[in-house]
């Protein structure tokens, strides 16, 4: 098991993939089987990126910075649609 910020990786092998990012995005992107995620902390890291999307909003509304995080806020998104079509 290695703690992540979502949650953890219950993966027995090496990642075949090794994120740049904290939050492991293309896990999420892909709903890697050995990941594991925590509602709780998925919600925490959602309200966070919103903050950044909003801010980037109202300084660089067209940056490159801007929709990169917009990408980013809808893989967790529907990570957390799926997770709610688990429940």
């Amino acid at each position: 098991y290695k703690e992540t910020v979502l949650g953890g990786c219950v993966s027995t092998e090496g990642c075949k993939t090794l994120p740049l990012e904290p939050i492991g995005f293309e896990c999420l992107e892909q709903n890697c089987v050995n990941q594991v995620v925590s509602p709780k902390r998925l919600e925490y890291v959602i309200r966070s990126q919103e903050g950044v999307v909003a801010r980037l909003e109202k300084v660089e509304p067209s940056s490159v910075e801007h929709r990169l995080e917009i990408a980013s806020l809808q893989v967790l998104l529907k990570a957390r649609q799926r997770l709610t079509e688990k429940a």
